[in-house]
């Protein structure tokens, strides 16, 4: 791998508060006093602008002051369950900079009306309409009729808007102005496909289920005391989604036909404007696997970030790192609003914990990554271990095959580091399993074992095995980059329930084979 330059970043930790925060042609209708910000740098003016359907969506216009009326525009809105607010630190940035640049309170959330509808097509003309307003204002510069000079920044929710704003830009959808007006994005934290989100692989993510939808409650506009009330913001859509979600134990198809509408994955391929995609190594809600589909899905011009944290309560982004990073923010915009739109920025820059430094790659994994296959056969001199499902209760005595140890719902398997090595990119997990009942749920995951045992960047793979007898499932699992030394152990576990996913109801456990005759394997992609 070449390396670039490096920078040391000390480490600070965000309360679960402040994640909590993150994790979440028209008129203008009313207008708020302008107040001055930052000296004479620029004003803020509190605005309502009337949608498409006439829904009033709160917003504040940051205008820099020199009084120059050619200057590019940038949009932003703020993560699911938060408010234009939140975002206030990056307009204060892009507006010191030159933009004039419009926040806005997503529909449902803070002072906008309307339901929150997981940026569905309403939340798209949104923005659409938005990106119309700010055309028709004299002091921003325009590339044709309601085509603003634009870009648009914002985390997860806020990126995810995004990705399905440029989708029905370039195929011309939405509202009737909509000609493939965006000039740049930065999705930071952003989703691919929503289904695998919630449902990797059809195993529900409980915790991130219930934390989104007590989130998202709790952000969108509240009207009373009444219980009712406190949920009212978010389309009803949503709560039937989760209750039938976890009382099914699956994602119906109903759910996922919806979800499948608000994701950009089969459209990646239609967006012409350049993107620079921000994530987390950490991020266990949309895993650096949905980064990864989105870049290999995007045909225009553009580059990966990934750094520490995410949707994580175990890593943060910390204070140098996001400092950083939004500086490449600012050079990837300002290259492409004012500049030749050449960026000099790496394919791939990566943030490597264990060296507290920037490096580069020229992809996920680099091209010059070897796949190493490590043969769970010969980690263990058993042919099978036996897993057991600890919801149910077991006559273990009846179940455990001769030749496997003491039951457990988690096996273990070592592989010995010897020498040197770099892993980075996707491992992939070919398993043979013979499952005792229906719908059976694994889980797997890898640990870096040294003077301390590591889940790394605390990922967990789930996977569903539905037919009967032996049966080899090749699951590819979260990408990640760590660096292993001679005496170093990499572990891969397989367990039968996990804390943040829906186990299964029906079935008492699994049998793992790794036998000659049915081998496990897992690939990993090495950096010699």
């Amino acid at each position: 791998m070449s390396h670039g330059n490096s920078y040391d970043v000390p480490h600070r930790a965000w309360t679960r508060r402040t994640f909590l925060t993150v994790v979440g042609g028209t008129a203008l209708a009313a207008a708020g006093g302008t107040a001055a910000a930052g000296g004479d740098d620029f004003t803020t003016t509190d605005i309502t602008i009337d949608s498409f359907d006439g829904t009033e969506i709160a917003s504040t216009l940051y205008e820099p002051g020199d009084g120059s009326n050619d200057h590019p525009a940038m949009l932003l809105t703020h993560g699911y369950g938060g408010n234009r607010e939140t975002v206030r630190s990056r307009a204060e940035m892009y507006a010191r900079n030159g933009y004039v640049t419009l926040a806005y309170d997503s529909r449902g959330f803070g002072e906008s009306g309307g339901w929150v509808g997981v940026n569905g097509p309403k939340e798209v003309k949104d923005a659409q309409t938005l990106i119309t307003w700010l055309a028709n204002r004299k002091n921003v510069r325009t590339d044709g009729p309601d085509d603003p000079r634009i870009g648009i920044d914002g985390t997860s929710y806020g990126g995810g808007i995004q990705l399905n704003t440029a989708v029905a830009e370039a195929l011309g959808d939405g509202v009737a102005e909509s000609d493939d007006r965006l000039d740049a994005l930065v999705p930071r934290w952003a989703w691919h496909d929503l289904t695998h989100s919630l449902a990797p692989n059809g195993v529900i993510k409980r915790n991130w289920a219930l934390l989104l939808t007590l989130a998202g409650a709790g952000g969108s506009h509240l009207t009373g005391n009444d219980a009712l009330d406190f949920i009212e913001g978010q389309s009803p859509k949503l709560y039937e989604i989760l209750i039938e979600g976890l009382v099914e134990n699956e994602l119906s198809a109903d759910a996922t036909a919806y979800f499948d509408a608000r994701s950009p994955s089969g459209d990646l391929g239609t967006i012409t404007a350049p993107t620079l995609f921000i994530h987390g190594w950490h991020d266990t809600l949309f895993t650096p696997t949905e980064l990864v589909r989105n870049a290999d899905g995007l045909e225009t011009n553009h580059r990966l970030v990934l750094t520490d944290g995410g949707h994580s309560l175990e890593a943060v982004t910390e204070a140098d790192q996001e400092r950083f990073l939004n500086a490449m923010a600012r050079e990837w915009i300002d290259t492409h609003l004012r500049g030749d739109g050449q960026s000099d920025l790496p394919p791939v820059t990566f943030y490597e914990r264990q060296s507290g430094t920037w490096q580069t790659a020229d992809g996920v994994p680099p091209s010059h990554a070897a796949i190493r296959t490590l043969s769970v056969t010969a980690a263990t001199d058993e042919k099978t271990t036996w897993v057991t499902n600890s919801v149910l209760p077991t006559s273990t005595s009846q179940l455990v095959p001769a030749n496997t140890d003491a039951p457990g719902t988690s096996a273990a398997f070592d592989f010995s580091i010897t020498e040197s090595v770099e892993l980075m990119g996707a491992p992939t997990l070919q398993l043979a399993v013979e499952p005792a009942g229906p719908e059976t749920r694994l889980f797997a995951k890898l640990y870096h074992i040294d003077e301390d045992e590591q889940l790394i960047d605390n990922q967990v793979t789930p996977l569903l095995v539905e037919e009967a007898g032996i049966t080899t499932t090749e699951i590819e699992m979260v990408p990640f980059q760590r660096r292993l030394e001679p005496g170093d152990t990499l572990r891969l576990t397989v367990s039968t329930t996990d804390a943040a996913f829906q186990s299964s109801r029906i079935s008492v456990g699994a049998t793992i084979h790794h036998s000659e005759r049915y081998p496990s394997t897992l690939d990993v992609p090495v950096i010699d």
